[in-house]
């Protein structure tokens, strides 16, 4: 049995996601594994190296009528990991900063 050691309560999550490389400007898509107050875990077809800088692009979903709000974050990678069965990379990331309203809906989100 393994000890949960995350400071904060994660959200298994499918959202769609994107970000844009710093060094190339090119856009890379992805999908969330799951969602916390502190960052996400996000799958993506190419490796993200540890302690990229970036914008994170997120489709929320809302309750109100099945629609999505697009939110940004300013985050950093903390880890990553080639996921072999699926063929893509599992990417951790840290929220560096976001504006009040985008804290409110994660947190709201999450739990």
């Amino acid at each position: 049995m393994s000890i949960e050691r995350r400071e904060h309560k994660r959200l298994a999550a499918h959202w769609r996601v994107a970000i844009q490389m710093p060094s190339t400007n090119e856009f890379l898509q992805g999908k969330t594994m799951d969602v916390s107050t502190s960052g996400a875990c996000v799958l993506f077809d190419k490796n993200i190296p540890v302690g990229t800088s970036c914008l994170l692009y997120l489709e929320v979903p809302l309750p109100e009528k099945q629609t999505k709000k697009a939110i940004s974050v300013n985050c950093k990678v903390m880890n990553t990991t080639l996921v072999g069965n699926i063929s893509q990379f599992r990417v951790g990331f840290k929220f560096v900063s976001m504006d009040a309203a985008t804290d409110a809906l994660i947190k709201s989100k999450v739990g």
